[in-house]
């Protein structure tokens, strides 16, 4: 069981909230992708698009054929964070029995559990991997890369506003309890023109340090292709006028 209280005393009595939402959705044994998932659609926790509609999967058929258009050749399509496999069935279905036959389907996917929902679903219609490395590998360095709601899966850091100047948001144990407490920014992060957002005291603001350092990691082993991202938001000054205590929320079961 993943005592907080110790990985705050190991941390040297401050874990940043970004510390923690590793902890919560990626602990090897405890984490909630790694082990506690249930799957996903309306049997699962929760339902995304692909799961819902065939509407997306069309489109990102038709968008693949215009990128392998554009690039001159037939790309792997290698799609990143696959959830239940629904996505990968619809788009393989959409693409027809010589597409099919003749394109690599790669998927990443760094939870062991939905690894295993997406090798049951798919068989070997998919190559499936645990890292970016690894498929890219597969690929040659080639592919049409794409994800649906990936973000919100990486850990983000969160800042508050106060009178004088920004401050960190973090867990410290205070009379036997983890309480949220600000401490001054030590590290900028590396999208540090968010803090520029004017604003009001207790204004938050969630910054994905993680998302950008994963996507780096990965990027000099992609040669060729198109990316393409699909997700929700807003611009950022309209979003956090809605929502002055920030976009992050949590769940406990």
């Amino acid at each position: 069981m993943i005592r907080l209280s110790d990985h705050i005393a190991a941390a040297g009595g401050w874990l940043s909230l970004e510390a923690f939402m590793q902890l919560a959705l990626h602990h090897p044994q405890e984490g909630y992708y790694s082990s506690s998932i249930e799957n996903i659609g309306q049997r699962g926790d929760f339902s995304t698009t692909p799961t819902l509609s065939p509407i997306l999967a069309k489109a990102i058929a038709a968008h693949w054929k215009d990128a392998c258009a554009r690039c001159g050749r037939r790309l792997p399509l290698l799609e990143i964070g696959a959830g239940s496999g629904a996505l990968a069935v619809k788009i393989l279905e959409r693409l027809g029995f010589w597409n099919r036959l003749n394109t690599d389907y790669v998927i990443v996917e760094s939870s062991p559990r939905l690894r295993e929902f997406q090798h049951l679903l798919l068989g070997g219609r998919a190559k499936i991997y645990s890292t970016m490395e690894k498929a890219l590998k597969h690929c040659g360095g080639k592919a049409f890369i794409f994800s649906n709601e990936l973000v919100d899966a990486f850990p983000a850091r969160v800042f508050e506003y106060t009178e004088q100047d920004w401050k960190e948001v973090g867990l410290v144990v205070k009379n036997g309890a983890v309480r949220e407490e600000l401490r001054p920014v030590r590290q900028q992060p590396l999208f540090s023109h968010i803090l520029e957002y004017g604003s009001q005291p207790g204004q938050r603001v969630e910054i994905h340090d993680s998302y950008a350092r994963w996507f780096t990691s990965w990027l000099p082993h992609w040669n060729m292709g198109v990316m393409t991202v699909i997700d929700y938001g807003d611009e950022m000054e309209r979003l956090y006028y809605r929502r002055p205590r920030g976009s992050l929320r949590g769940y406990k079961s």
